[in-house]
Order: structure tokens, then sequence, then C-alpha cells
């Protein structure tokens, strides 16, 4: 099928300008370029500075999913249907004070699911994985885990100095569930802790469930 198009100098200066010939091929040209424009596929990317929402399938196979280790006092939110995964190292590789809430899927293949030099808020309703090394490992943890929050590591589920955790969903760690290297543990359970719990002294150790 082919479409005409008549071209003159409408604009003084300026290039010709063109129409189509018949009201079909408008249409056609019209139909063509609304497909092509909201059908595009959406850019899978983590955007924001102080506040950063990932989207789409977003994968890097040299290095973290997201993050330097610089990150400092940020909000991170992974969408639902989201994942974020680290083909080498960690899925997010972060600073301190940070804040994460993930909907989706946060992955280190060979790494960490989450790796935070400094203390750590994260409210999970979707899947963190490490699936060579913690699920979770920060300073501090504050962590609170929904029922359809998963979190797995092929040795610690989640691993911090000091951890104040409530969980509706399910922990899994290949060695330790939970661990307080420094010993401070506020646990309240209402879901799947599998590995068990250990701290390495002993200041204060509250659990229930």
């Amino acid at each position: 099928m082919s479409v005409s198009f008549v071209c003159s100098d409408l604009r003084a200066g300026g290039p010709p300008a063109c129409a189509c010939v018949t009201v079909a091929a408008c249409l056609l040209a019209a139909f063509c370029f609304n497909a092509a424009f909201f059908n595009a596929p959406a850019l899978a990317q983590c955007v924001g500075t102080t506040s950063v929402t990932c989207s789409g399938t977003i994968f890097n196979p040299g290095g973290d999913g997201f993050g330097t280790g610089g990150e400092n006092g940020i909000s991170i939110t992974v969408q639902p249907g989201a994942s974020v995964t680290g083909g080498v190292f960690d899925g997010l590789f972060i600073g301190s004070d940070n804040m994460v809430t993930n909907f989706g899927t946060i992955v280190g293949q060979t790494g960490y699911g989450i790796n935070a030099s400094g203390d750590l808020t994260v409210f999970n309703s979707g899947e963190i994985r490490g699936l060579a090394d913690d699920g979770i490992i920060a300073s501090d943890i504050f962590l609170t885990n929904f029922s359809a929050g998963v979190i797995s590591g092929s040795d610690v589920g989640v691993n911090g100095d000091n951890v104040t955790l409530t969980n509706y969903g399910t922990i899994t760690g290949g060695q330790i569930g939970v661990q307080a290297a420094a010993g401070l543990a506020s646990i309240v359970n209402y879901g799947t802790i599998a590995g068990g719990i250990r701290r390495f002294s002993s200041p204060g150790f509250s659990r229930t469930g």
C-alpha cells in the first residue's frame, strides 16, 4: 500500500511542509505513530537522588545491581514487578542510614542481596536473595518483613551487628536465619525463620514467636 504526500513551502524561509493526500493515509500515519510511541517498553532503571525508584528488569552482569557503596541517607523503592540484580557482587550496594522499600526482587548472584556499610531500615514485601552470601548484611538493621516477604541467604538470611525485626513472612539462611553479631536482637516473629537465631555476645535479647 503506497501513501502519497504533497509538499509545499508553506512557511517562509523554512523547509517544505508536507500533508498526506487522503484521509486514509493520514489515519494510517497517525495509527503507526501512536502504536510505536505508546507501546515502547519502559526503561529499566533506578532514578532519583535522595529518593530512588527502581522499575523494570535491572541486571548488571559485571557488578552490583544498584549502588556504589557511597549512598547515605537516601530512600530506595523497588516497585512491584521490578527486579534489581547484580551479576557480580550484590543486588544493592549502599552506605549508611538508608531505607529500602521492596515490592519486587533484589538479588546478588555472587554476593549479598543488600549490602549496607552502616545502619539500614528495610520494609520488604518482595524477595531479597543473596545467592552466594547473606540476604541482608548491615550494621544495625531495622527490618519489617511482611507476609509476602521472602529473605534468603546461602550463609545468613539477615546479618547485622544489632537486629530489630518484625517478621510475618519467611527468612531463610543456609547456616543461620538471623544473626546479631554485637548481641542485641529484638525479634517479633509471626512467620518463619529457618536456620535459627544466633548472637555472639549478650547485651540484650528479646524474642516473641
